[in-house]
């Protein structure tokens, strides 16, 4: 902070004392402030970079943390190999400290811990992600995939109708372990509204894991990854990863 002051100050050739008097505080405020011995407040700081001549803003940029949702996973499922990948640990002495686990490490509410869990790990802005504008159908985006030479498996609304539950599914999402050759098999060109999308999203070492193929040749990412993706996506996609939670609870029965 102390360097935005300073910044500010040397930018329209203003001494301390001179920036102190315009901000009324005292020559000592500012000097301590640009030496980093003194933390100032919002207020403060606001009015030293205003007194400069300039305007303080806040720019905050949200993260999209996989690990979050593979901490879900392990608690929810710890047969599910994903306790030690990287940032697990950490998310589940997270989850741990909100008071979402029991004194046993297990999820007080399963469906609040992966719909919270999927909030930390946005889908539109996981790590590396690259949107293009679709131009094949499904079965020729299978095939194409198929034939690359690649894994692949399929996340997000495609993935919750395979798994029974209907909506909207314009929207395709891939994890793939190569994401440059994905998208020169599928024949892919950036983004451009209002095209309709599809993602390719590089394989990360948890979200991939548990995947299954079909008899149809389609590979799916783990259920509770798609349930989770689906919470974390856009739209009405958080609705069908309730559709697809009361689904899994009806089976279970009482």
């Amino acid at each position: 902070m102390q360097s935005f002051v300073e910044r500010a100050r040397v930018r329209v050739g203003l001494s301390k004392r001179e920036l102190a008097s315009l901000a009324m505080v005292s020559p000592s405020t500012v000097g301590r402030i640009e030496a980093g011995t003194m933390d100032p407040t919002v207020t403060m700081m606001q009015r030293l970079i205003c007194a400069a001549g300039a305007v303080a803003t806040v720019s905050v940029t949200y993260l999209s943390d996989p690990a979050a949702i593979a901490a879900a996973r392990a608690v929810l499922d710890p047969h599910s190999d994903l306790i030690d990948g990287p940032g697990v640990p950490e998310w589940i002495a997270r989850f741990s400290h909100l008071g979402w686990l029991d004194g046993q490490g297990n999820a007080k509410s399963p469906r609040e811990l992966a719909a919270r869990a999927a909030r930390f790990a946005a889908l539109a802005q996981r790590p590396n992600i690259r949107t293009f504008t679709r131009t094949l159908t499904w079965a020729e985006c299978v095939r194409r995939l198929n034939e690359s030479g690649i894994t692949w498996a399929a996340t997000g609304a495609t993935a919750a109708n395979e798994l029974g539950v209907t909506g909207d599914t314009l929207w395709p999402v891939f994890y793939v372990s190569d994401l440059d050759i994905a998208a020169r098999e599928l024949g892919l060109e950036q983004f451009r509204p209002p095209g309709t999308a599809i993602s390719l999203i590089p394989y990360d070492g948890m979200s991939e894991r548990g995947s299954r193929c079909d008899d149809a040749g389609n590979s799916w990412a783990a259920p509770l990854q798609v349930l989770m993706d689906c919470y974390a996506g856009i739209d009405r996609m958080p609705d069908l990863a309730d559709a697809l939670a009361n689904r899994w609870d009806a089976e279970a029965g009482p």
